[in-house]
């Protein structure tokens, strides 16, 4: 549990409606399903639940202990195929509670609506989205209904804490810390 994985050039903790480390662990989950070589699903979007981050990481070194005190649970990654109604349904949801963790995608919140929205930068279209996701997410926790009536499921056997920390080896093996900015995937609109 001590052993250093990496180091994080500044400390990531949550917020709303998008904060650093919501969006370092949705970017990661994206990027890490993509990776999977013998993977035929391509993930679109991926949505996690901030309040399911359960600790910052601070900045400096980075142990296994620190990504178990961030994901205490035994959570799996979980792809979902969703229309465009559904991602329509996700995303005004998403923005009635003020965001969550996404990646792949951007809205805005106007009168607790999403506005603007696009996947990939591209405005929805009438076809079916890919969405990464963890199981508590894809069974209906914290009220993500919409999940529950997805077309198909498919379970990947992989935990996201597993993802994080290989992810943050990957980092570490070309000499990159682990970082994050916000770049307004969600925003308000005035």
């Amino acid at each position: 549990m001590n052993r250093v994985i990496g180091v994080a050039g500044r400390e990531l903790y949550g917020g709303f409606p998008e904060g650093l480390l919501s969006n370092f662990v949705s970017d990661l989950i994206l990027d890490e399903c993509r990776l999977v070589a013998d993977n035929p699903l391509k993930p679109d979007v991926c949505i996690i639940n901030i309040k399911g981050l359960r600790a910052p990481i601070q900045q400096g070194d980075i142990t296994i202990g620190d990504i178990y005190q961030l994901m205490p649970f035994e959570n799996e990654i979980v792809y979902l195929t969703l229309s465009k109604d559904q991602m329509l349904e996700l995303f005004h949801f998403m923005a009635g509670v003020n965001g969550d963790g996404m990646a792949g995608a951007s809205f805005g919140i106007k009168n607790k609506s999403a506005v603007n929205i696009q996947v990939d930068q591209r405005p929805l279209e009438d076809r079916e989205y890919l969405v990464a996701t963890s199981d508590y997410l894809a069974d209906g926790g914290d009220h993500f209904d919409v999940f529950k009536t997805a077309i198909s499921r498919k379970r990947s056997g992989i935990k996201v804490r597993d993802v994080i920390i290989q992810h943050i080896q990957r980092l570490t093996a070309h000499q990159k810390s682990v970082n994050s900015h916000l770049d307004k995937r969600i925003y308000h609109v005035k």
